[in-house]
């Protein structure tokens, strides 16, 4: 490392890559203040502090964040993640159209209100990003846009889609060749089928229609061997969340018989019942382990939606899991997490 004397401030002559690096860990308030330093670090933390930024209309800051864009287009082009939190989006969109961001690799458009009745999103149907890999939105699209937005972004490789679309429909016309080669889908069942039938998919989350009640187990019958259908490959899927009424063998024999290669395994329990006492507790994971036999190459699984007394109890539920699956590296149940380690379970 050398040191310009004639600069006043002494300041090391590092490489670029080295000193970006250690401006991208400064904190928003460090941030600001180096960009005071010189022309260099203006221009590179400008484009530090606008590669992310989140725009809601509950938080008065969405006015501040637009005019800051208007006054600058060239500050749309650093966007890298776009998260657009509106009732009615077109507040923001209409001075800025989404088209110039044109760099955006990650873009979340959800209503600011749970419960207000959310209008389609036809916006999109204009909208174009060539880099675009996640696309994530709670909003009920309707079917030409949707449609026309999965054709122009073959790019896609993550898409959470929450809603159920209840006018959403593939038409058995629509070409395969059009729909992009997912890595990772989360949403409602029904798109699940639509968007995954006959293509590996390695990473998916089944839901039900509000995000937060279950798949119905006739359902998941029908769901899982079309999911199967495209994981003969080793691009198949991997990982499976799924929300179901309760979690008890039956549902855990039934995705290994359909899915026996999976890796990782996520159980959202929504029964919302208290918690059985923990005999009969452990009675149950006895049945589930029996089921997990099933599996080939199972190395995680987690429960979520079940409160346990202790931590002590989840450690309980690893060892009996671990003896039915001697692949399991990982369990992880109320905030607990277990990793196997020399024939035993340690928190992680």
């Amino acid at each position: 490392m050398t040191v310009d004397t004639e600069d006043p401030l002494d300041f090391p002559k590092l490489p670029h890559e080295i000193l970006l690096h250690v401006i991208a860990l400064l904190d928003s308030k460090s941030l600001i203040a180096a960009m005071g330093v010189n022309r260099f670090f203006a221009d590179e933390i400008e484009r530090i502090i606008y590669r992310s930024i989140s725009v809601s209309s509950t938080d008065g800051r969405h006015g501040k964040i637009r005019a800051a864009l208007v006054k600058k287009h060239q500050r749309t082009a650093y966007v890298q993640k776009l998260e657009i939190i509106m009732d009615n989006p077109t507040t923001f969109t209409s001075e800025l159209v989404l088209t110039t961001f044109v760099n955006v690799r990650s873009l979340s458009i959800i209503p600011s209100s749970k419960n207000r009745s959310t209008p389609a999103l036809t916006s999109l149907t204009q909208c174009t990003f060539p880099h675009l890999t996640h696309f994530r939105s709670t909003w009920s699209l309707n079917d030409p846009s949707f449609r026309t937005f999965l054709k122009a972004h073959s790019s896609l490789k993550r898409l959470e889609l929450g809603k159920s679309f209840s006018t959403f429909m593939l038409p058995t016309s629509f070409p395969q060749s059009l729909l992009p080669k997912l890595e990772e889908l989360d949403g409602h069942w029904s798109n699940v089928v639509r968007l995954v039938k006959g293509r590996p998919v390695s990473r998916i989350s089944i839901r039900s229609a509000n995000m937060a009640s279950y798949v119905p187990h006739h359902r998941l019958e029908r769901i899982l061997p079309i999911i199967s259908d495209g994981s003969g490959s080793e691009h198949g899927v991997q990982r499976l969340a799924v929300h179901v009424k309760e979690i008890d063998p039956s549902v855990v024999s039934l995705i290994a018989r359909e899915l026996p290669n999976l890796t990782a395994l996520e159980l959202v329990d929504c029964s919302h019942m208290e918690l059985e006492d923990t005999a009969t507790l452990l009675n149950k994971v006895n049945g589930i382990a029996e089921a997990m036999r099933g599996f080939n190459a199972l190395k995680e699984i987690r429960v979520s939606g079940v409160v346990l007394p202790s931590s002590a109890v989840s450690r309980d539920l690893a060892e009996v899991l671990g003896r039915f699956s001697s692949g399991l590296e990982r369990f992880v149940m109320d905030r607990c997490t277990w990793v196997r380690r020399d024939d035993g379970w340690e928190p992680y």
